[in-house]
């Protein structure tokens, strides 16, 4: 259905009997490849050596400490910034960054 067949369609759907014309969708279940970042150097080497693919646009960290003051990666178009406890996910070959909260609302562990 196209956007013009579609528009007229809710347009007289709503103008008649919308709670029995208006279709709802919801969102395909999908798994993602999801590590959380501890915030620290060493758990940055993890994610690097765990994801060849990863590409760090720049960072600061301390080693003998152990600790990251930034670290931004390259996403599809454009870079972003880990944080500390944030998830790095891996979709379709594609990196992003997510907050804890976020992540929880988002996504459960996959059985198995």
């Amino acid at each position: 259905m196209n956007y013009e067949t579609r528009t007229k369609f809710i347009i007289k759907s709503r103008a008649g009997h919308p709670s029995q014309n208006i279709m709802e969708f919801k969102t395909k279940p999908i798994i993602v490849d999801a590590n959380q970042w501890d915030g620290t150097f060493k758990g940055m080497e993890e994610l690097k050596t765990l994801y060849p693919n990863l590409v760090s646009t720049s960072s600061s960290y301390h080693e003998e400490r152990n600790t990251v003051s930034h670290w931004r990666l390259m996403g599809k178009y454009q870079p972003f910034y880990m944080e500390k406890n944030h998830w790095l996910i891996l979709k379709d070959g594609i990196f992003s960054s997510m907050a804890p909260d976020k992540f929880v609302e988002t996504y459960s562990p996959c059985a198995g």
